[in-house]
């Protein structure tokens, strides 16, 4: 799973798990032009691990695109921001929390 801060969507290359799906049409801008493609979204619930694969966490992530073009999970930390997560931290690290009381720690960046 990568953190992207500057990504505006959640993504993912496999639906396997996913819940909630819908497709909608998109107009994307590329080099040859414009062009209408359709996106699927849905909502995945995601077990976080430590590096050594302990789980800590568990997370709903909504409106998941999903496309198996992709070769990666991203998660969007500013869609996180957005939907009510928060940023803490200090001189040793940045953390996202889903509970700024708790911290209740969901991402080490």
């Amino acid at each position: 799973m990568i953190g992207d801060t500057g990504a505006t969507q959640h993504s993912t290359f496999s639906s396997n798990g996913g819940r909630n799906q819908c497709t909608c049409d998109v107009l994307v801008k590329e080099q040859i032009g414009e062009a209408t493609t359709t996106l699927t979204l849905m909502d995945f619930h995601v077990d976080l691990q430590d590096i050594r694969g302990k789980q800590y966490s568990r997370v709903l992530l909504k409106e998941v695109q999903a496309n198996p073009k992709f070769n990666y999970n991203l998660v969007s930390i500013t869609k996180l921001l957005k939907d009510g997560f928060h940023l803490t931290g200090n001189t040793n690290g940045l953390c996202i929390v889903q509970n700024k009381h708790m911290k209740e720690l969901l991402f080490n960046v």
